[in-house]
């Protein structure tokens, strides 16, 4: 899958860890909303958040992923991991 990438995403507020795969050529900012509609529906409602509040963060370097940045733009690449907070 040339089109998609397989991150890691941890939810440290729900002890949540779970992988899936992001197209690249979406938006980081459209990709919040995915996964904080996911996180929501996986939580049964517990984790609530608004998109505003919400932060998508590099594992490694700490730094918050600007919503207008395009995946492949990001340096996300197969098997990172990106914190939700």
């Amino acid at each position: 899958m040339k089109d998609k990438l397989l991150v890691n995403i941890v939810v440290p507020a729900v002890e949540l860890n779970f992988d899936t795969y992001l197209p690249i050529n979406k938006k980081m900012g459209t990709l919040k909303k995915i996964l904080l509609n996911i996180i929501i529906d996986e939580t049964d409602g517990y984790y609530k958040t608004s998109f505003e509040k919400a932060k998508l963060l590099d594992q490694i370097t700490g730094q918050e992923f600007e919503n207008n940045t395009y995946l492949y733009q990001s340096g996300i690449q197969n098997g990172s991991t990106i914190i939700f907070l």
